[in-house]
């Protein structure tokens, strides 16, 4: 899903500010289309901000996923049920980084679980039994990237610039580093917004051994356009494009956030 990664250097002393106790929808939507077809999926929650003591925690609760029909959907289903009711509580620190997720162990034993409903097989079964023994830092890592696009106070407190030079990390389809370039900008809308606009692209060179003719490229682009609250470091709404063309054939990814109070 949706992953705004920072991509100038953290701001000194921007804080982390959401409304307390108050309930929100935070809704992702994305729809994926290749020359195969189009899949459409959906994940509905229910996040709350609260102070205990002099801490800050946020309370995620996973109430609706929706994978469509076929077998990708329901694989999309399986992959989150464990969690379905569940509510994730994030220690956070002052600037919103992950302090520490509430137990951990049970919440990944019942992600676990519902993913090994049905998954039987050569794919599915060796997948699960490698997450029975995750380590430590990849559970705290699936469960944040939960709630990671939404707390961006850093970009928030950065703004407004006018348009610059970015490069974002990412990982090839041959398993290397690689690196997607372009330009972002960061304006204010009215208020207290700010728009992120993100464009970038890279290209990279099919593995050696593929099915592929020699020479063919694989080219990547992402358009981004984010709506931030400036006071609370908070994501508004987003929509992200990521397009991955390898010769003729196109696949195409197009991504929604949309966080509104209940």
């Amino acid at each position: 899903m949706l992953n705004l990664v920072v991509a100038s250097a953290m701001v000194q002393g921007a804080l982390f500010a959401p409304p307390l106790d108050r309930e929100f929808a935070y809704v992702t939507e994305q729809v994926r289309s290749d020359p195969g077809g189009e899949r459409r999926y959906r994940i509905e929650r229910t996040l709350r901000f609260a102070r205990d003591g002099d801490g800050l925690f946020a309370d995620l609760t996973l109430d609706r996923i929706v994978g469509g029909n076929g077998e990708e959907g329901a694989m999309f289903e399986r992959a989150l049920a464990g969690l379905k009711g569940r509510t994730v509580r994030y220690r956070l620190t002052p600037q919103g980084t992950l302090g520490s997720i509430d137990a951990i162990d049970g919440h990944w034993t019942a992600l676990v679980d519902g993913m090994s409903i049905d998954a039987t097989g050569t794919r599915g079964a060796p997948v699960v039994a490698s997450l029975r023994v995750a380590p430590r830092r990849q559970r705290v890592a699936m469960l944040w990237s939960m709630l990671d696009p939404l707390v961006i106070p850093a970009i928030a407190a950065d703004g407004p610039y006018a348009l610059r030079p970015v490069s974002l990390p990412g990982r090839s389809a041959n398993g290397t580093a690689a690196t997607l370039v372009g330009t972002e900008r960061l304006e204010r809308t009215g208020g207290r917004a700010l728009r992120l606009t993100r464009i970038v692209r890279g290209s990279e060179p099919m593995r050696a051994g593929t099915e592929r003719s020699p020479g063919t490229t694989i080219d990547r682009e992402r358009e981004t356009v984010a709506i931030l609250d400036s006071q609370s470091g908070l994501l508004s709404q987003s929509t992200d494009r990521t397009s991955v063309r390898i010769g003729d054939r196109e696949q195409v990814s197009i991504t929604k956030i949309s966080l509104a109070e209940k």
